[in-house]
Order: structure tokens, then C-alpha cells, then sequence
């Protein structure tokens, strides 16, 4: 992409001479007044939009050089199935013929198949088909060419050809039981009947910001590979250090194409380029030679999966290391790409041959650190694309200015084959324009796979094991990325398709270990022939075999909780062209499986959709109808239902069933499922996700706050905070209540009943939300959105997690002094059978009543953030009775603590609306600060914590807390302001609330942490309220953090002639 600009407006010089000519004419622009001006002002204002900074005219040179280029536009099937009446014009010994049919593209001379030969026939009968890559229509021919074979010529006789307009494709794009004339010399010599079948490449997915999104994930394509050139080859066996190479390029064994060959160079540049249709992405090999021509020696070789080198390519990495070709040796490097262009191809030939997914991949991104800052002032906005196979699987939340995000989030994705990978890629989030890489990660799922003497995969747990890896930025190392993986294995089952065709799979699978056994009968004679220019080399893997297959009926695969689930869209019927269909599982954000665009109302180009099912018997399945590929909201969805997915299982496994979504839109599919014999926890289950229901019973042994001891709500004064306490609900039984009491931190008991509803929470759809779950609509839910229930450890997966939260503790003000609300009776929210539900308008498929009818105690999910102030935002009773949130404009003056979305944009750039504070645990004081140390479920919770402000300050500063406890001496309603600053940076880390003084005290007890230098400048404003005007500033303080290090304790600050106490914690982790 290149983007064009003018930095500020060009002067433009012209004139207009109609009579006289140059010398002698009148410039009518200069002779007429306010001409010029005018013709000026109409360029700049038709200019100025598209090409005036901060505009710009952004040209992709790469669609222009593909447009260029003779690369091939997808794939033609031609079957040949017979040659009638066949003639010719010349005389044939005994008027017998031996046809065949070549056929070749008139603008293509190098495409040149051929049938077998039909001996003593004139009426051939083939049922041959074959593919032919083509790179264009319009202007194209197909061409048949008829032979006699002369078994004593070279050359055999060519009895005539039959020409076929190819743009007819365009509109039809199968064309069957077609006949044709066989022409030559103008005369009919036969007439050929064939099938076409025109498969177009699919186009790449166009986002919202305009990144393409690659589609890669399809294991039938066209495949253009370019061995560019190599490096450090093999010179030891050149007299003179100097080779002569060329390379030969294979494909799954069979030499494709040979290079030139180059004199007196070690660093070859081949320039070798060619396309070819591959069926198997996942299972085709590239084998590169690099030889010295001067003795035909071995000096480079390369042996790769095409999906290695494909996704490679797609992260930009062009050059591939290879192992010596002689013991000690220097590894040779590759310079070798791979463009991959799927295709929608549906023929049954090549589906059987497609297998079973092997399982599923527990993915834990837990943090990042020293990533590359992009900004000039504060710092980058990060967050994590988790893509597969070219298509962004899952996202983690914006983390608010910080090169050192902590996410913590668990995604679970299918493993179709043992050389996928996933792609880590880091962005900076921008409110305008498109989202800035960070760097990428790549994971390769081989690392984790490990197979048994009979070839069956075994499950890896790693739960645990916290792996680092750098983070590439343009091909250098910038920061570290830590992660964990797990790999859960399928049960290896047959596919329909295969159970469909088992005799012809069978078949084929014996073709290929025979194939395979000459193979290596041959390497082992060549290495006995020569064995001082070769090395044999047994390879594990090439021991051990495929696992031998099973069939799996319905009814035995649905009593398995886990395992890989693929849903085959065959078609669709909708009421308006150019929709997208998405496929969407349980809770997760983003779809399995997204069609390409239907240029009219109908689909015709089959969809894949595949993810790994951790709980089938509890499973969603959403069909959604939009008018995006990448829907950010609501308002793109056309419709959407939700189904219960082990009921779609059974009326629609092996066999085509059809849903209609609504009266003019209908899907017709058909779904497998490929199970796990593995137990998961309950963590990675329904039991871990769901609703609580929480009832506050009663109180006793409250401390006493008024003097005289009644707990009335005030009329006059502010709520004071009575206790807190940390609830844990992880011992709560599924659709059971659950009655019990928790110790308040001050003095007192609360008495509790809990009811834990488990069902999957799917977001809703908000462009301008970060988190993975609109909060906004969860407010006037009577039951809380939770996650980490579970509590129990497990065999694949065990992160000891037990509290609420998964190790996140649920702190939260459960108690207001004189709080007497009262609950009305709400029925919960019902999702639907597994008729289906159509989507609500929250798009979550539950119903919630609105936040103003509601007066329950839940507290709204936003509360979570004001976790490290000690309180948070909750409903409770204004005079008139009326509900009334914390959160509100009305009370901000409150005892409580500000709101949280006050507390975020405190702690974060206001350009950034969607933006979440980092987490950091170890920072948190008690009882915020978590027992156990889990994973947060992306969509079922939130977080408590803070932010941490670090990333402005760098990794190597200190943390600290700091309490605003309290002042006195001043006068009105006051507010407390706090900046961070050092040498060459100054950012505002928080503001508490206004408050009012009781007795003369004002009192705040809001925590807030940070981390800088010995060397910053804690900077403390009091600022006075006015109702009218401008808020006044009384005075300021500053704390120098180098008289602080390795202190703790309060520090009174007089402050325009008062003073104001603050506990400052400032403690080096430093040994």
C-alpha cells in the first residue's frame, strides 16, 4: 500500500491566452479580478479531501500488480467422457483408430493434458477428469484436440479440434452433458460429449480497517511457490570454493521444475516460479535440491510442509533454514515463498481424502512485556489477535496504555492436522484509522504433538508451563510474549465421506503405501549404489503409522462431553443478495466459519466451520445472517438463532438438514462430530460459566458509625462503609441454592444465598466495546455474570483455580450503612430450545428487563473495576424510593468511590474509549489481592483490578500504592488530584471523588497503585468545588519518591492551610 500526500497546499501556476498567442495575447486569468483566486480555490477544495495532510490517497500497487500478472484465477474440471462417430479425412491403415483427447488453453501453450489412448475404436469412451488452472475467461478458449496414435511415428495424427468459449462460465458455472462437433478443415469428423466445472478462487475477506484477511485455511488451492535463491551452501566438496548451482524443486517426490544453471556463485538467485493445484495443503511435502553442477553434489537441501511455508510467507518470512548436508556443516538458508489461493471445491475425490481433526489446542495468553512503543507522548494501546490458518479465531481486550499488558485469557481451538500453527499478532488499538502491529508470535502445534508406539496421539497438559517467546517486529526481537498450551486428542474416527466411499478410500490408502514402498526401496538402492554421497537418516515419525480408524455411529459419539465439531453449509436462500453467514459456538466472540459474499440471493460455495467443543450436552450453535464479513454491531445482523447444538447433532449428522432462521432465510447443512476421550476439568466446562443468583438474607454484629446507633439511611449525610468481605462461590452447587455466611474485614457477620445457573454467556456486539462482554446490558440482570466456578482440578487442565474469578477474588462493598432495599421478583432469562431462539437484540439470546425497572442488589459488572478502591458501584435507594447507580452523574458527590468508567479514564489516554486497565495481581494490597493464580474467562468476567501505571514510566521502576486517607482545614467539597512525573514525562494517575466534610474531616480511603522510578514526583492537588464557575485550585504538595524507597507509612501534607494525609507504599521488588 502506498500512500500519497501533499504536506500542505501546492501553488499552481497557469494562463489563459485565447487571442494572440504567448507573445502577444492577454492573460484573461490576470486581466479579469478574482478569476484566479476562484479557479484556485475550486482545485484546492476538490484536492484538499483526498490528498491535503492530513488526508491521503492511498494506492494498493498490490491488486495493480495482480491484475497484472498471469497468475491463475481458479480451476476448470473437465471431464471427457466419450468421442462419437469418429472420421478422418485422410486414409487410416485399416481404418482403425487409436484416439486420445489433449486439451489446452488457446492463451496457454503450456497446458497440455491428455486421456489415455483407446486402441481400435471409433466410438471412445474415457470418464476421465481433469484440472486445469486457468488465468482468464473473457478472452480465453478451451481447446480440444483429437489424436491417432501412430505407435511407429513420433508424431500421431491429429484428426481435429472442437474450440469452446470460456466467459460462458461466467455465468453458468457448470456446464453438463455437453456435445460439441469435432472440426477439420471445416468438416465434421465426430462429435465429443464432456462436463465443465468452474471453480473460482475464493477472494480474501475485507475488514472493517481494510487488512485482508487471508484465506489459508482451506487444504484445496492453488498453490504458486518461488524459490527466490539460497545461502551458505556446501562448499567442501569445490576444489576452488566456488559452485556452479541450480536447484530441481519437488513436489511430494516428483521433480516439478528445474532451474537454470548459474557459474561461480555461492549465492544463487534461481528465480524459479510455478503454480500447481494441490488437494492435501496439510499433507504435501517441498523438497528443494540444490546442486553443483560440476559434479552433480548435493550442496543445499530443504525439506518442508507446504501449510510450514505458506504461513511463513504470510507473516512475512521469506527465509527458511534447512540442516546441513554434511555432518558439522553450516545450515544453508532458503529464501522461498508460497501464495495460497483457496478454492470451493466440492467434489468428492478430493473431499475423501480430507481427515479427521486430530483434536484440540487449550491456548492460555497470559502476558507480554517490552513491547515496541509506538507513541510519542504515554504509551501503546495492546491488544492480541489469536489467528488460524490466515482467520482471527479470538481476541483479547484493549489493555489501556502499557507496553507490559497482562491479559490472562483462555481460547480453545480445533487441531485439523499436526502443521497448523497460530499466529499471535499484536496491535496497538487507534480511535482513528487503522490499528498499528506490535509484532507477532507463532505457535506451532507439532511442538506439542506426541504420538505412541501404535500411532495414536497422546494428550499434552501444560497448562502449567509458562512458555516465553520474542515478539518479531519487522524481523527484529521486541519484547517477549508468554503463553501455555495444551493439546487434547480426538478419537480417530472416519469421516462421512470416507464411510460414504470406504471401498475407494481403502483403495486409495493401499495406492499410497505402495506408492510409499517403492519410494523407499528406491532410496535404499540409490544409497547402496552410493553410499559415500548420501547419509541414511531413520526418522521417527516415518516409523510410526496412522492409528487404524473407526466408525462412529450417533449414538455412541454423543456420549462423549468433548471433542471437534465441523458443520458443512452446503447452501442457503435469503431474502436480499450480498450477505455473509456466519457459524458461531457457545460463548465465543467471533465465528468458526464465515462464507464468502453471496453475490445473489442464493449460497452455492460450500462453508467450513470447525471448533473444539469442550461441553456438547450444554453446546450452542448460532446461525447468523450479515451484511459483513467482520460485524462490529448489532445493527449488521440481519438475523440470528440459536440452536442447541447436540440437537442440530442428531438430525443433521451425515445427512443434509435445512433450519430456516426466519420466513425468507433458510440454511441447509450438515454436521460431524469428532470426539475426545479426555475428561476436562470443570474449569474448562459449563460448570466454570454461568449466572449467580445472590440473595442478602440478614446482618448481625454490625459496627456502630452514627452516635446514635440507629443504621437509618441518612437524609442529610452520605453512605459510610460499613465491612467487606470476599464471597467465594466455588463450592456452590449447580441449579442448587446455596445458604451461607462470610466474616465482614471490620466487625460482623452477612448471611447469603447463592443459586449458580451454568450456561455459556456469548457477548454482545458493541464496536466501541473492549471488553469481551457488554456490561451495559448485563446491569439489569437479576443474575450476575460470573466465571471461574469451578473449583475442582482436572486431568488435562489444572490451574488450581478455586475463588470466583479464577483467581481474581470478588471484592466488593456488600454492605452500606441503613441499605433496606428490598428485591422484586424477576424470572430469569430463557434462552430457547432446540427449536431455536431468534437473537435478542443484546445478541446474547437472553432477554434481560432494563436497568430502570430493576431494584435487585446485583450490582452491575462495571463495578468490578473500583475493586482496588475498597468499594464499588452498586443500586440503592434515593429519597423518592427510586433505584439510583453510583455510577450516575446525580452521585457523584457519594461516600462511595468514583465510577468506573471515571477510574479508567483516569488511567488512560481519553483517545482510547475501549480501553481496559492492566492487571497486575502482585501489586493488589489484601484482601483484593488474589489467593489463587488462574486464567480469566474472556466473556463471563471482568476485571477487578485497576490500572497499573507503568508503561509511561518503563520496566525498571518501583512499584507503589498510595491511600488518599484524608485532610482537614479546608472548606467547601473538595477533590484530590494526583500526578506522576519525572524528568521528561508528567501523566495524571487518579482523581478521587468529591467529597464533603463531617465534622471538619474529610475522608476518602481510595488506593490506587503505580510504578516509577526512584527519581519521579508524586504531585498531590487539592481543587475546591463551585456549583457556579470553575472549580478552584487551593494549593499543592509534592512527594519525592527518592526520600520514600523501601518506606511504607502515612505521610501529612499541609496544603494551603491544610493538611492532607496519604499512605504511601513504596517498596523496591529489587534484590
Amino acid at each position: 500500500m502506498v500512500s500519497i500526500q501533499f504536506l500542505e497546499a501546492p501553488v499552481i501556476d497557469y494562463s489563459l491566452k485565447p487571442v494572440g498567442g504567448d507573445t502577444f495575447g492577454l492573460d484573461i486569468m490576470t486581466f479579469i479580478p478574482g478569476l484566479s483566486s476562484f479557479v484556485n480555490g475550486l482545485i484546492h477544495s476538490n484536492l484538499r479531501p483526498m490528498l491535503y495532510a492530513p488526508n491521503s490517497l492511498d494506492i494498493d500497487v498490490e491488486e495493480i500488480m495482480s491484475q497484472q500478472s498471469n497468475d491463475s484465477i481458479g480451476v476448470l474440471a473437465v471431464t471427457i467422457k466419450r468421442v462419437t462417430n469418429l472420421k478422418c479425412a485422410t486414409e487410416v491403415k485399416d481404418n482403425q483408430f487409436n484416439p486420445y483427447v489433449q486439451i489446452g488453453l488457446a492463451n496457454n501453450s503450456d497446458v497440455k493434458e491428455r486421456t489415455k489412448v483407446k486402441k481400435n475404436t471409433t466410438d471412445p469412451v474415457f470418464l476421465e477428469t481433469k484440472y486445469i488452472l486457468v488465468n482468464n475467461l473473457e478472452t480465453n478458449q478451451l481447446l480440444f484436440n483429437v489424436f491417432h496414435m501412430i505407435p511407429d511415428k513420433m508424431d500421431d495424427l491429429a484428426l481435429g479440434i472442437t474450440q469452446i468459449q470460456m466467459v460462458d462460465l461466467l455465468q453458468k458455472e457448470v456446464q453438463s452433458d455437453m456435445t460439441k462437433n469435432i472440426l477439420e478443415s471445416g468438416k465434421v469428423v465426430g462429435k465429443i460429449e464432456y462436463d465443465l466445472k468452474w471453480y473460482p478462487a475464493l477472494k480474501n475477506q475485507v475488514l472493517e480497517d481494510g487488512t485482508k484477511e487471508e484465506n489459508i485455511d482451506s487444504e484445496v488451492g492453488i498453490m504458486k511457490l518461488s524459490v527466490y535463491g539460497a545461502q551458505d551452501l556446501d562448499i567442501s566438496q569445490s576444489a576452488i570454493g566456488t559452485l556452479n548451482p541450480y536447484a530441481e524443486v519437488y513436489v511430494n517426490n516428483k521433480l516439478i521444475k528445474t532451474s537454470r544453471k548459474l557459474r561461480r556463485t555461492n549465492e544463487p538467485d534461481f528465480g524459479v516460479s510455478f503454480e500447481s493445484l494441490v488437494t492435501q495443503q496439510s499433507q504435501t511435502q517441498i523438497q528443494v535440491l540444490v546442486k553443483d553442477s560440476a559434479e552433480d553434489a548435493i550442496v543445499g537441501r530443504l525439506d518442508a510442509n507446504l501449510q510450514d511455508i505458506i504461513f511463513e510467507s504470510s507473516r512475512g518470512q521469506q527465509w527458511i533454514s534447512a540442516p546441513p548436508v554434511r555432518p558439522n556443516g553450516t545450515p544453508a538458508k532458503f529464501r522461498i515463498g508460497a501464495k495460497w489461493k483457496a478454492l470451493g471445491m466440492d467434489d468428492e475425490d478430493i473431499e475423501i481424502r480430507a481427515n479427521a481433526p486430530i483434536g484440540g489446542l487449550r491456548l492460555h495468553v497470559r502476558a507480554a512485556s517490552g513491547l515496541i512503543n509506538l507513541e510519542s507522548v504515554g504509551d501503546v494501546d495492546p491488544y492480541v489477535r489469536v489467528v488460524q490458518n490466515g482467520r482471527m479465531k479470538a481476541k483479547t481486550a484493549i489493555i489501556a496504555n502499557t507496553s507490559n499488558p497482562i491479559y490472562n485469557d483462555v481460547f480453545y481451538l480445533p487441531v485439523t492436522n499436526e502443521h497448523q500453527h497460530v499466529l499471535l499478532d499484536i496491535l496497538d488499538a487507534e480511535a482513528e484509522g487503522k490499528d498499528r502491529p506490535l509484532g507477532s508470535c507463532a505457535i506451532t502445534v507439532k511442538d506439542f504433538l506426541k504420538k505412541n508406539r501404535e500411532g495414536y496421539y497422546l494428550g499434552y497438559d501444560g497448562s502449567e508451563e509458562i512458555i516465553e517467546q520474542p515478539v518479531l517486529y519487522n524481523g527484529k526481537s521486541y519484547g517477549n510474549m508468554t503463553y501455555s498450551v495444551s493439546f487434547i486428542p480426538n478419537i480417530p474416527v472416519y469421516t462421512h465421506i470416507q464411510l460414504d466411499n470406504l471401498e475407494e478410500y481403502l483403495e486409495i490408502k493401499k495406492k499410497e503405501e505402495l506408492e510409499e514402498k517403492e519410494r523407499a526401496e528406491k532410496e535404499e538402492k540409490l544409497y547402496k549404489e552410493n553410499p559415500s554421497q548420501y547419509e541414511w537418516v531413520e526418522m521417527q515419525d516415518d516409523i510410526i503409522g496412522e492409528p487404524p480408524k473407526v466408525e462412529m455411529p450417533l449414538e455412541t459419539a454423543i456420549k462423549y462431553r468433548a471433542g471437534d465439531i465441523a458443520v458443512h453449509i452446503l447452501k442457503g436462500q435469503f431474502n436480499k443478495p450480498d450477505y455473509f453467514v456466519h457459524i458461531l459456538f457457545d460463548e465465543n466472540a467471533y465465528p468458526s466459519g464465515v462464507s464468502s459474499k453471496c453475490e445473489t440471493r442464493f449460497l452455492t460455495t460450500p462453508t467450513l466451520a470447525e471448533a473444539f467443543m469442550r461441553d456438547l450436552p450444554n453446546s450452542k450453535t448460532v446461525f447468523r445472517i450479515a451484511r459483513k464479513a467482520d460485524v462490529q454491531d448489532q445493527k449488521e445482523v440481519v438475523v440470528e438463532k440459536i440452536f442447541d447444538t447436540i440437537e442440530l447433532l442428531k438430525k443433521s449428522f451425515g445427512k443434509p438438514y435445512t433450519v430456516s432462521l426466519d420466513r425468507k432465510n433458510t440454511l441447509t447443512f450438515r454436521m460431524e462430530f469428532f470426539p475426545s476421550a479426555v475428561k476436562l476439568a470443570p474449569l474448562d466446562t459449563v460448570l466454570d460459566v454461568g449466572h449467580v443468583k445472590l440473595d442478602i438474607l440478614s446482618a448481625e454484629n454490625l459496627p456502630s458509625v452514627d452516635s446514635n446507633e440507629v443504621y437509618d439511611w441518612d437524609l442529610t449525610h452520605d453512605d459510610e462503609l460499613l465491612g467487606r468481605a470476599n464471597v467465594d462461590i466455588s463450592n456452590i452447587a449447580p441449579n442448587q441454592s446455596s445458604q451461607f455466611q462470610v466474616d465482614l474485614d471490620t466487625q460482623g457477620i452477612l448471611k447469603l444465598r447463592a443459586t449458580f445457573q451454568p450456561e455459556f454467556i456469548r457477548p454482545v456486539l458493541s464496536k466501541s466495546n473492549a471488553l469481551p462482554i457488554d456490561m451495559h446490558d448485563i446491569a439489569g440482570a437479576p443474575l450476575k455474570v460470573v466465571g471461574g466456578v469451578a473449583g475442582a482440578t482436572g486431568s488435562v487442565v489444572n490451574t488450581g483455580v478455586g475463588a470466583a474469578a479464577d483467581g481474581l477474588t470478588k471484592s466488593a462493598n456488600l454492605f452500606k450503612k441503613g441499605f433496606k432495599s428490598k428485591r422484586k421478583p424477576n424470572g430469569s432469562s430463557e434462552e430457547g430450545s432446540h427449536n431455536g431462539s431468534n437473537g435478542s437484540k443484546n445478541g446474547n439470546g437472553a432477554s434481560h428487563e432494563d436497568e430502570a425497572g430493576d431494584t435487585t442488589m446485583t450490582s452491575d459488572l462495571r463495578s468490578n473495576y473500583s475493586h482496588q478502591t475498597g468499594t464499588t458501584s452498586h443500586s440503592y435507594p434515593s429519597r423518592k424510593g427510586k433505584v439510583k447507580s453510583s455510577s450516575s452523574k446525580e452521585d457523584d458527590k457519594g461516600q462511595g468511590a468514583p465510577s468506573p468508567e471515571e477510574q479508567i479514564e483516569n488511567n488512560r489516554p481519553p483517545s482510547i474509549k475501549n480501553a481496559i486497565p492492566n492487571l497486575d495481581p502482585d501489586l493488589l494490597p489484601p484482601p483484593q489481592r488474589p489467593e489463587g493464580r488462574g486464567h480469566r474467562r474472556g466473556v463471563s468476567e471482568t476485571s477487578d483490578i485497576s490500572t497499573i501505571n507503568s508503561g509511561m514510566f518503563g520496566p525498571d521502576g518501583i512499584p507503589g500504592r498510595v491511600n488518599i486517607v484524608s485532610a482537614t482545614g479546608f472548606k467547601g467539597p473538595i477533590e484530590i488530584k494526583t500526578t506522576l512525573s519525572t524528568s521528561s514525562k508528567s501523566k495524571d494517575i487518579h482523581k478521587t471523588r468529591l467529597v464533603k466534610a463531617h465534622g471538619g474531616k474529610y475522608e476518602w480511603n481510595e488506593t490506587f497503585v503505580f510504578k516509577a522510578p526512584s527519581e519521579g514526583v508524586l504531585l498531590f492537588l487539592v481543587r475546591e468545588h463551585h456549583t457556579f464557575g470553575r472549580n478552584q485550585t487551593i494549593g499543592s504538595a509534592e512527594v519525592s519518591l527518592s526520600d520514600y524507597v523501601n518506606s511504607d507509612g502515612v505521610i501529612p501534607l499541609h496544603i494551603g492551610g491544610g493538611e492532607l494525609n496519604v499512605s504511601l507504599r513504596y517498596v523496591s521488588t529489587q534484590l
